[in-house]
């Protein structure tokens, strides 16, 4: 008689301790997950839950100097067309941003396109600097973007990326590397 009544209190609190985790520590954020993909939000103070049009998320924190503004975002869109290869890919990721780099309002100051097949065997990465000539004192616009065909459904394409407008000389890395955390909490899973 007194095993069972151990074994049955033994349960209860077994069954108790899965009935109430632990409590989360503050500084853990809930992923967010969309159709076939999911990020972390940023953790730091400052950040603006405002998604774009388009865009799946978005968070906006106004940076470390007056004037500058970063923008970390996630988007999935249909793919533009079908890919016979990986460099057929990154050929036509180069092409789209050539054509949205918009040449009389930004000046390229530097561009860098490459494979990211440590993510998925179709993303690209993009990291670009540009002076925003159309804003007063040609602030700098530092952007970078992982842009991935979904894994399991080729047909839809995955877009992190993050962004900041600053004055010359005044970016915020902390905010880059919450940038590049925000890139690397991408997650596939299978499109439902």
């Amino acid at each position: 008689m007194g095993g069972t009544r151990l074994a049955v209190c033994a349960m209860a609190l077994w069954l108790a301790g899965c009935a109430a985790p632990p409590p989360e520590p503050a500084a853990v954020a809930r992923r967010l997950a969309f159709s076939g993909y999911s990020v972390v939000p940023p953790l730091g103070a400052g950040w603006v839950r405002k998604d774009p049009p388009g865009t799946d998320a978005g968070f906006e924190h106004e940076g470390m100097a007056p004037g500058s503004r970063v923008l970390l975002v996630a988007a999935a869109r249909p793919a533009p067309r079908r890919y016979a290869s990986i460099r057929e890919f990154l050929d036509d990721m180069i092409a789209r941003h050539e054509q949205e780099a918009q040449p009389r309002r930004f000046h390229v100051l530097q561009e860098s396109t490459t494979l990211a097949p440590e993510v998925g065997p179709y993303c690209v990465r993009t990291v670009a600097s540009a002076e925003d000539r159309a804003r007063p004192g040609d602030p700098v616009m530092d952007a970078t973007t992982l842009v991935c065909l979904h894994p399991s459904s080729p047909d839809w394409m995955i877009t992190v990326g993050y962004s900041e407008r600053h004055p010359h000389g005044a970016g915020s890395p902390d905010l880059d590397n919450e940038g590049e955390r925000f890139i690397g909490s991408l997650h596939f899973f299978d499109r439902s």
